[in-house]
C-alpha cells in the first residue's frame, strides 16, 4: 500500500488570481526544472494529461488565466529549488489551493510524510514571501 499526502490552503487573502499564487510559490523557492513548465492545458476536461513545454512563464500564466476564466482546474508541477522534492498545485480558486505532495515525498519514521519539512518549506516560505496563509489543512492517507 502507498500513502498520499496533501495540503489544502486558503490563500485568498493574498490574491484571487491563480497566477499570483503560482508566482508566490516561485518566490518561496518552488519553480520549474530546466525551464520546462508542466501544466494542465486549456480545455483538458480534467483528464490530467500534463503538458511539458519549454515556454516562458508569461505564456504559462496566459494559459492559467484562461483556465481560471473558464472555471477549469489549473494544475502545475513545481520543484523545490534546493532539493529533489516536488509538488503539484491543483487550483480552481484561491480559497482552495490543493498542494499534492507526490514527487519524491520526504519521509519520516517509515512511510509517514515529514510534514514539518513541508510546512517549513511551503507555508512558512509563502508567508515570508508576503503571501498570507489564511488556513491550512493537512491530509495523509493510505491509498
Amino acid at each position: 500500500m502507498s500513502r498520499e499526502a496533501y495540503f489544502t490552503m486558503d490563500l485568498s487573502l493574498y490574491s484571487e488570481n491563480i497566477t499570483d499564487i503560482i508566482a508566490a510559490f516561485n518566490n518561496a523557492g518552488w519553480g520549474w526544472r530546466d525551464e520546462v513548465k508542466e501544466y494542465l492545458p486549456l480545455h483538458d476536461d480534467d483528464m490530467f494529461g500534463y503538458q511539458e513545454e519549454k515556454i516562458p512563464v508569461e505564456q504559462l500564466f496566459s494559459v492559467i488565466k484562461s483556465k481560471q476564466e473558464c472555471g477549469e482546474l489549473c494544475g502545475v508541477r513545481l520543484y523545490h529549488r534546493y532539493s529533489d522534492r516536488g509538488i503539484v498545485l491543483l487550483v480552481k480558486n484561491t480559497k482552495e489551493v490543493m498542494v499534492s505532495i507526490d514527487i519524491n515525498r520526504k519521509l519520516l519514521c517509515g512511510d509517514f510524510t515529514d510534514i514539518s519539512w513541508y510546512v517549513e518549506n511551503i507555508a512558512a516560505k509563502l508567508e515570508e514571501a508576503g503571501c498570507t496563509v489564511f488556513s491550512l489543512e493537512y491530509h495523509e492517507y493510505i491509498g
